[in-house]
C-alpha cells in the first residue's frame, strides 16, 4: 500500500530540493497557505457538508490520542529525570500529528474526496488544540515570561473559513457560480502548496547534536503508540468505517511541522523538535504503508 504515499513524498522531495538549492524564506509561503488557500479548503468542506453529528466523537478521539501521548511523555520524563525543556520538547513532537499538509493529501489519495472532508474537520479541531495546549507547552518549556491567552484563536483564518462555511450551509445560502469556481480553484491549490511547504521546511532544518535514545522514543510514540491508541478509541465509537480509518491513519502521520515553529519561538528544545519532525516524516514512508495495508 505504498501507492498513496509516493506522490506525497515526491512533492515533499521537490520542496526539499528547492529549499536546499535556493534557501528561500519559507515564512511568506507558509503565511499564504495558512491565511488564504487553507481557509478556502476548510470553507469548501464546511459549506458543502456542514458539521456532522460525529464531530463529538472526533473531539474525544483527538483529546484521547493527544492526552495519552502527553501522559506517556510525562511518565518517561519522570523515569529518566529529564529537564522541563526536554519534557516539553518531547510533548510537542509526539502528541500533535501533521494532519494538515501531510494528512489531508494522504487521506485524499488513499480514501477519496469523502474522506478528505473528515480529515479537514479533524485538522481544524487539532489546530484549535495546538494553538492553545501546544502554545502553552512551548511557553512552559521555554520558560516564557508572557502569558498565553486564547485571544489568538479568534485570529485563526481557518476558523474564519469554517465558521463562514457553516453559516452559509446552515442557512442554505447559494454562492454565485463564478465565485464558487474561484473558491474551488483556491481550495484545490491548498493541498499541493501545503505539501511543497512541508518539503521546504524539512529542507531548511539543521541537524545539530542529537540525543538519539530520546529521539527514538519520541518518534516511536508518534508513529507507533499514537495510532495504537487511536485504534483502541475508535473501535468503540459509533462512527462509519471510513471515519475510523481516517482517524487511525491521521494519528499515524508524523510530527506536526508547526511544533517546530513553536519550539523556535519559545526556545523549547528546538533541535529535538525539528529532528523529530524530520525523522518521523522520513520513517513514515515505511510506517504509513504498513498502517494502510492493515486498514484497507
Amino acid at each position: 500500500m505504498i501507492a498513496p504515499v509516493v506522490p506525497i513524498f515526491f512533492i515533499f522531495f521537490i520542496g526539499f530540493l528547492v529549499q536546499r538549492k535556493c534557501s528561500w524564506d519559507i515564512t511568506p509561503f507558509s503565511r499564504l497557505a495558512l491565511t488564504v488557500f487553507l481557509p478556502f479548503l476548510v470553507f469548501r468542506s464546511f459549506y458543502t457538508y456542514g458539521l456532522p453529528l460525529s464531530s463529538f466523537y472526533y473531539a474525544i478521539y483527538l483529546i484521547g490520542v493527544i492526552g495519552a501521548c502527553l501522559l506517556l511523555v510525562v511518565f518517561v520524563s519522570w523515569l529518566q529525570r529529564l529537564s522541563k525543556e526536554q519534557t516539553c520538547g518531547m510533548m510537542l513532537s509526539s502528541a500533535f500529528s501533521n494532519n494538515g499538509n501531510y494528512g489531508i493529501p494522504l487521506v485524499l489519495f488513499a480514501f477519496g474526496g469523502e474522506a478528505e472532508v473528515v480529515a479537514v474537520l479533524l485538522m481544524v479541531m487539532q489546530q484549535v488544540l495546538m494553538h492553545t495546549v501546544g502554545f502553552y507547552i512551548a511557553a512552559v518549556g521555554g520558560q516564557a515570561s508572557k502569558q498565553i491567552n486564547g485571544w489568538h484563536l479568534l485570529k485563526m483564518p481557518i476558523l474564519h473559513g469554517a465558521l463562514a462555511g457553516l453559516v452559509l450551509h446552515w442557512f442554505t445560502i447559494k454562492i454565485p457560480q463564478p465565485i464558487e469556481q474561484a473558491i474551488q480553484s483556491l481550495a484545490d491549490a491548498a493541498v499541493p502548496l501545503m505539501m511543497m511547504i512541508l518539503g521546504m521546511q524539512l529542507g531548511s532544518m539543521i541537524m545539530r547534536k542529537l540525543e538519539w535514545p530520546r529521539l527514538g522514543l519520541t518518534v516511536t510514540i508518534k508513529l507507533v503508540i499514537a495510532p495504537l491508541v487511536a485504534t483502541f478509541l475508535v473501535y468503540w465509537m459509533p462512527v462509519t468505517l471510513l471515519e475510523k480509518q481516517v482517524m487511525i491513519i491521521l494519528a499515524a502521520t508524523p510530527a506536526a511541522a508547526n511544533t517546530t515553529l513553536y519550539a523556535l519561538q519559545y526556545h523549547t528544545d528546538p533541535g529535538h523538535v525539528s529532528a523529530a519532525t524530520f525523522f518521523s516524516t522520513l520513517l513514515s514512508l515505511f510506517t504509513i504503508p504498513l498502517v494502510l495495508s492493515i486498514l484497507l
